[in-house]
């Protein structure tokens, strides 16, 4: 039986949830305030060990969390923009513009007005060997979008080695290694 520690991103209680029957997605009400949240599970064999992490996904009350899995194997992440390769750290990554007031942990060097100085947040996760990449925004009022879909204010989206995605007007992509 797999259990989970998962916060109400309505009213932010922390719940318990536990995955009796190997589910692979189960739906709860929170006791505290009602919202209903799905919360996924990997489905897994009987004694198998469960290596991953969860993230809350979802905006406009229709929150989920997302059990993660990387699907590369063990190296370094990169964004790669206008040719140039922007190495991303183990934990919170801030990614925004270059500029004298960014306080950016990663600046990209564009001239896009569009792009905050601090557009997203990146997180990098290396588990057993796997390396797994997450994007949500960040305090800023403009767009990220990947593939043709905008990422609102608490989503959190896994990116996967080759994924291409536009903060502002610039187009850049993520690199596994």
């Amino acid at each position: 039986m797999e259990k989970k520690n998962v916060k109400c991103p309505a009213c932010g209680v922390v719940l318990e949830v536990k995955n009796t029957m190997n589910e692979a997605v189960k739906i709860i009400t929170c006791p505290q305030c009602g919202a209903s949240l799905r919360v996924r599970f990997q489905q897994q064999a009987a004694n198998e060990p469960l290596d991953a992490r969860t993230h809350l996904v979802g905006s406009g009350g229709g929150y989920e969390t997302q059990l993660v899995m990387g699907k590369s194997t063990e190296g370094k992440a990169f964004i790669v923009c206008e040719g140039k390769q922007y190495e991303l750290q183990e934990g919170r990554n801030i990614v925004g513009r270059k500029a004298k007031s960014s306080t950016a942990d990663i600046q990209l060097e564009v001239d896009d007005l569009y792009m905050s100085r601090q557009n997203a947040m990146m997180n990098v996760y290396k588990t057993s060997g796997v390396v797994t990449v997450t994007i949500s925004c960040y305090k800023n009022k403009n767009s990220i979008i990947i593939g043709k879909k905008e990422l609102l204010n608490g989503d959190e989206l896994v990116l996967s080695n080759g994924d291409e995605f536009t903060m502002g007007a610039t187009r850049m992509t993520m690199k596994i290694e």
